[in-house]
């Protein structure tokens, strides 16, 4: 199916509480996005997003994939 020259939109939200003070968002990973540049617009670190997705495994987090990331 042709995307017609429009960009797909970039679906993010966010939760309050949970085990993080300011919360956490859940996201889908872009094609253009890696650990490294999540963890550093988000102000934490991929070792951080690993742990509170409870994968270890860098491979796992692809394009297409959903993660939380911490807030705060």
């Amino acid at each position: 199916m042709a995307n017609d020259g429009q960009k797909n939109e970039y679906v993010m939200e966010i939760y309050a509480g949970g085990s993080t003070p300011g919360g956490y968002l859940r996201c889908t990973i872009r094609e253009d996005e890696t650990l490294e540049s999540l963890a550093a617009r988000y102000h934490t670190t991929p070792e951080t997003i690993m742990s509170f997705n409870r994968n270890p495994d860098r491979d796992w987090y692809q394009p297409g994939q959903i993660i939380c990331i911490p807030l705060g």
